[in-house]
């Protein structure tokens, strides 16, 4: 009878753990409903090294709703080729080194394949082939299991990789994606990442909460951390501030500081940087897309401007963790940086000081950029000094001539 009692015991124990587990997993479910899907843009200009170690630390993240979307903005270094290999497991991240403070962020690998849909550009004008979308979808959301054994991919969704035939600059690269997703119409959020991220396991739980919880939030963004550093601030949000002497002057917050807690508090700020940037898809709605004529440097500044306008909040959220490389694109010494720094400056303060700007900035920033060729003269080698002076004295007369989008293409006309 013993025997018999404990068989029994042991029975409705087990059925106890299932009921507990199947209690667990419903919900579970549930609360993922409760989660709105998110959107993650991630831009890539020759960019593969990066990226894909990007890939490997967003697939990790913990949000249970959210589908990534990346653009390749016209690579010629074979970006496309090494991304679809390193979805089917045939390329290895590269970076960074074992002993590195955020090797852990990207490794070991998550699980290959990825399953993933390739669009060209002119496929995206249309939004997609959204009925393969969707089948796609639904197979994974029936397949999807947990399994502690391997490190799955986060996300049920198809990864969206879109082809952009030309380079269109930081502007109109996201835009095509922002382009694809309203077109989709399932996002409710959508976030910008630069390629060379890495972002924390719980990067997104902590901006979603603030945009669920307040929706006059228009713009949010993280505490940005530099990559070589990994407790070094890069950016904790930035003051904006814009005079008819000075023009538009932007601030990043804490750069350089070692984090001891001092930019740890939700709170509103002047703009969010561009490095990882998340909006409500009522904004993009509401106030437009990027302004293309940037091409490259304060499009996302001028675009916050103009969301601002409409009296949506920018808030910074410190929970949100990631850590930033810093113009591996065109890097920190290319003479491009000089011409779109100097032309979008102009281009952005005119926006917002209109006439102002002939009277009283223009002329100074005029006179700033004799004295900056000079110190190029004396600081540099010849020919990057002679090639950064064309490029800062181009910006002006592009500017003048309202010639705006890539320097290259305009310089090809």
């Amino acid at each position: 009878m013993e025997n018999i009692g404990s068989g029994w015991r042991r029975i409705i124990r087990r059925d106890e753990i299932i009921m507990k587990a199947r209690k667990i997993k419903e919900a579970k479910k549930k609360d993922t409903l409760k989660w709105p899907k998110v959107a993650i843009i991630i831009l890539n200009w020759n960019g593969w090294k990066d990226t894909i170690e990007c890939l490997e630390s967003v697939f990790r993240n913990t949000y249970p709703n959210y589908q990534v979307v990346v653009v390749d903005n016209g690579s010629t270094d074979d970006s496309v080729e090494k991304i679809k290999a390193w979805v089917y497991g045939k390329q290895e991240v590269l970076t960074p080194e074992a002993n590195h403070p955020l090797y852990h962020l990207s490794h070991p690998p998550i699980t290959k394949p990825l399953p993933y849909i390739c669009y060209s550009y002119k496929e995206e004008g249309i939004g997609g082939n959204f009925k393969l979308d969707e089948q796609l979808t639904n197979k994974l959301k029936e397949k999807k299991e947990d399994d502690n054994t391997k490190i799955n991919p986060t996300s049920y969704y198809q990864m969206i990789l879109i082809q952009n035939e030309i380079n269109l600059g930081f502007s109109g690269g996201n835009n095509v994606g922002i382009k694809y997703l309203i077109g989709r119409g399932e996002t409710d959020f959508i976030f910008l990442l630069n390629n060379d991220l890495a972002v924390s396991k719980d990067f997104l739980e902590p901006l979603i909460r603030e945009l669920k919880n307040n929706e006059n939030i228009g713009i949010i963004g993280p505490k940005v951390y530099c990559y070589d550093n990994h407790l070094e601030i890069y950016c904790a949000g930035c003051d904006l501030s814009c005079s008819p002497l000075k023009g538009i002057v932007i601030n990043e917050r804490g750069k350089g500081d070692i984090d001891k807690g001092q930019y740890n508090k939700v709170e509103d700020v002047g703009y969010i940087s561009g490095c990882c940037l998340g909006i409500r898809k009522e904004v993009v709605e509401t106030v437009g897309l990027m302004d293309e004529r940037f091409f490259l440097y304060f499009e996302e500044t001028d675009w916050i401007l103009r969301i601002k306008q409409f009296n949506w909040r920018v808030v910074y959220t410190p929970k949100s963790k990631v850590w930033h490389k810093g113009s591996h694109t065109i890097g920190e010494n290319n003479p491009f940086c000089v011409y779109y720094i100097v032309r979008n400056k102009l281009l952005l303060s005119h926006k917002v000081l209109k006439k102002k700007l002939w009277f009283t900035f223009y002329p100074l920033y005029l006179i700033k950029s004799v004295i900056l060729s000079f110190q190029f003269l004396f600081t540099e080698e010849r020919e990057i000094a002679r090639i950064k002076i064309n490029c800062l004295f181009d910006a002006h007369i592009d500017f003048l001539k309202r010639n705006y989008g890539s320097y290259k293409k305009i310089k090809n006309k």
